[in-house]
């Protein structure tokens, strides 16, 4: 009985020819597939290879034509090795395009039946196991769609994201038709999804060859935002690969910054028409006192008029410079042991007059027994003045305001509570955030700058407190808390000399002033003050011209800017310091610079004060007095 034959042994008795079957199999493999002669010559391609690189079936060429020229030896020696096994090497080769393109080339040898190798059956596939490791690697979400826009590969990010959102009915696995996708939501009116349509149809036919969408993705919960390249591919098929990546945070990043930007502009349009209402009635004063010198009453209340104004500027100024320092970093508490009520009395008697002006009651309430504090005075008493200040702006005339301080458990609870407007419960998170505004339609004048609650905020904080705000809605009024750690065992403090003003009153005398600022209207107006003081003036506008006028008139106290030309108030210290007569004379630096670092800088060139513009008319007054008395000479601060 003869033996049973094999199929592919019945195929052949059948007549069929095993070299087209090979070519058949060859010719639908998805890589490129050739033999070549031990000399380079190809012998045979599949189409895969004619379409990639190009070329006839009669005239293939020699392989090593189509490697880039620096991997050319490599390829040649790779070939002389003659190893009976297959083996793999990653050669730049070039397509039909021009392009160079890194791919993998798996080599076997091919032998007669003498078993001498006669040439090498090569094929050029993708290194799958280190294209997944790389595209794994990403984490942008990656996928690759054939040239129908199929998707038919994607990586461990994109998995995973459709696993996170697998009841949603866009989510796109392997399998489904991208441009499909697109074109349901195009046709249901998305505008992104046209975009991206047409983008990637563009993509498919040739006629572009990559692009980059920003789209929304309404995922489970949330909205997302991402960012989709897609780059065009032709190894041997066609197709698109895609990638994208989550951008939401910096759409959220830009949209915040986009609302910051648009509040600095209201903050400065409101800055603008603040500086506008005290400089208003100033001005007018001013025009006042010139028709009305015959007038003592009405010169009496328009100079009160006008230092309330001047007043209001600078603490508009004076909260702004402490805002700047707190960002920057460059702001110091100066904390001292106080008591509570000296600071409660302190900030209502800087609200009284708003208060009062509004006719509106306010009540305080404050422990009886003496409380001692840790905290800086002057800064705890500015964060209740701008809380009260706050209630009284919102709140209408006949209306009332308290504050309540008590002691709950080993902290002070301080609360200011006004029956004005209301806060909308949506803005309560943010009316502690820099130029944050509550819009009041009814109350058109009440806009502020929107940087008072965030000074709270911050000064609060750096006291180690919290405050809080609560309120029912725009009608039923506000409610402002603050807490603040108490120190069980306040260490006991020395008692502090007295400020200058509170001492006993030295016999003054005539000092000799010399004023340096470039700024002319600055210094003669002070000069007009120090003189009304009873003291010898002179005055110069940089320090060169107060280096010559010492030599004629030999001050006292120097009262210096510190910016100018030719000579800044720095060199004009030291120079001065350099001078025999002037190792006792008394140096105040008096600037618009008041951060730490302007201090340090302005005692190591020499000064022995420095007073930020503008300054109390009082305290050069104290400091003259000062100068006057050798024991009061050297102060450690003014």
């Amino acid at each position: 009985m003869p033996p049973q034959q094999t199929p592919f042994e019945t195929l052949l008795s059948a007549g069929f020819d095993p070299l087209a079957l090979l070519r058949s199999v060859a010719d639908h493999l998805p890589h490129s597939i050739w033999f070549q002669f031990n000399d380079g010559r190809i012998a045979y391609t599949n189409r895969r290879f004619l379409k990639f690189f190009g070329g006839t079936e009669d005239e293939p060429g020699k392989f090593i034509d189509f490697v880039h020229v620096e991997d050319a030896e490599a390829w040649s020696d790779f070939c002389r090795l003659r190893t009976p096994e297959a083996g793999d090497v990653m050669l730049r080769l070039r397509s039909a395009d021009g392009q160079f393109h890194r791919l993998s080339v798996t080599v076997s040898p091919v032998s007669n039946r003498a078993s001498e190798l006669i040439g090498l059956t090569c094929m050029i596939r993708w290194s799958e196991e280190f294209a997944r490791g790389l595209l794994n690697s990403l984490p942008e979400q990656i996928a690759v769609l054939d040239e129908q826009g199929v998707v038919c590969a994607v990586n461990e990010a994109w998995e995973k994201f459709t696993a996170e959102n697998a009841g949603n009915t866009q989510v796109l696995t392997i399998g489904v038709n991208y441009l499909d996708v697109c074109r349901r939501s195009s046709q249901a009116g998305d505008e992104c999804a046209t975009n991206v349509l047409n983008q990637l149809e563009a993509l498919l036919a040739g006629t572009q060859e990559k692009c980059a969408v920003e789209y929304p993705c309404h995922a489970p919960n949330r909205q997302r935002w991402f960012l989709m390249h897609a780059q065009r591919f032709n190894y041997g098929h066609r197709g698109v690969i895609l990638s994208h990546m989550d951008i939401t945070e910096r759409k959220r990043a830009e949209s915040l910054l986009r609302e910051q930007d648009n509040r600095k502009d209201e903050f400065l349009a409101t800055l603008a028409h603040e500086l506008r209402n005290p400089l208003a009635p100033i001005r007018t004063g001013l025009e006042l006192m010139k028709r009305a010198m015959d007038d003592p009453a009405l010169l009496a209340e328009v100079r009160e008029t006008m230092e309330r104004q001047t007043m209001q500027l600078v603490t508009l100024v004076n909260d702004l410079l402490d805002v700047s320092r707190i960002t920057q970093g460059k702001f110091q508490l100066r904390k001292s042991r106080v008591l509570l009520n000296d600071i409660v009395q302190s900030a209502v008697e800087a609200c009284q007059p708003l208060i009062f002006d509004a006719g509106q009651q306010l009540t305080v309430h404050i422990p009886e027994s003496p409380l001692f504090l840790h905290v800086d005075p002057h800064r705890m008493a500015q964060v209740l003045s701008n809380l009260l200040n706050n209630a009284t702006k919102y709140t209408p005339a006949g209306g009332h305001i308290s504050l309540r301080a008590e002691v709950i458990g080993d902290e002070l609870s301080m609360t200011i509570r006004d029956d004005g407007i209301g806060i909308p419960v949506d803005m309560q998170q943010r009316v502690f955030e820099m130029f944050a505004q509550i819009p009041h339609a009814d109350e058109p004048g009440t806009a502020g700058l929107g940087i008072g609650l965030s000074l709270v905020k911050s000064l609060v904080g750096m006291h180690g407190g919290t405050v809080s705000v609560a309120s029912a809605g725009p009608q039923p009024g506000s409610r402002f808390t603050i807490r603040l750690p108490i120190s069980e065992h306040l260490a006991a403090v020395a008692v502090q000399p007295a400020p200058l003003g509170t001492l006993e009153k030295q016999q003054k005398s005539r000092l000799s002033v010399l004023i340096v600022d470039d700024n002319e209207a600055a210094a003669k107006t002070l000069g007009i003050a120090v003189r009304m003081a009873g003291h010898e003036v002179r005055i110069a506008h940089d320090g060169r011209e107060a280096c010559a006028a010492t030599e004629h008139f030999c001050p006292h106290v120097i009262l210096s800017d510190i910016g100018m030309p030719h000579m800044d108030g720095y060199k004009l210290a030291k120079w001065i310091r350099q001078q025999s007569w002037g190792t006792n004379t008394m140096l105040i630096a008096l600037t618009g610079w008041g951060q730490a670092d302007d201090q340090k800088r302005t005692k190591e060139a020499g000064f022995d004060y420095h007073l930020v513009k503008p300054a109390e008319p009082a305290e050069i007054e104290r400091l003259l007095e000062a100068a006057a008395n050798p024991n009061l000479r050297k102060m450690p601060d003014a």
